[in-house]
């Protein structure tokens, strides 16, 4: 992506910090829903349900998930400020569309898939396309492997 978007070092730098902030308030927020299940099991296993339990956990969860969205905000501000308007607007298409959306992110002349063998991968075909992979013969398993059919 870094050469795609021909950054500088410093604005590698300042991808990589945003992106991990972003990656680290959404571990701490899948931490705080992790529990779930057994908060939504124990308000139903009671004699009577107990809401004050659920809305407790979703107290929680709204922290997780606000601190989840400052963190974003604040991570694409930064990374807005690092880059020029065409770095901006083709990070914003990848975003936005995906990465097989831009042509020469993948599929294009000089995209993505070029540079890794093309469609058929490495050795003429992707396993889910039937191709080989392993260079004996067409297939999704090797002539070796007990699952080969």
């Amino acid at each position: 992506m870094f050469e795609h978007l021909d950054t500088s070092p410093g604005q590698e730098k300042v991808l990589l910090k945003a992106t991990d902030d972003v990656m680290e308030a959404f571990a701490k927020a899948r931490d705080e829903f992790g529990p779930s299940r057994t908060a939504v099991g124990t308000a139903l296993r009671g004699e009577h349900f107990d809401g004050a339990a659920l809305r407790e956990l979703f107290a929680r969860h709204d922290v997780a998930l606000d601190n989840v969205r400052r963190t974003v905000q604040g991570a694409l501000a930064q990374v807005h400020e690092a880059l020029d308007p065409r770095q901006r607007r083709e990070l914003a298409d990848l975003l936005e569309h995906g990465p097989g959306y831009a042509y020469g992110w993948r599929g294009g002349p000089g995209g993505w898939n070029r540079r890794c063998g093309g469609h058929g991968g490495w050795r003429g075909g992707a396993p889910w396309h039937g191709g080989d992979h392993g260079g004996d013969g067409p297939g999704r398993w090797r002539a070796d492997d007990s699952r080969a059919g």
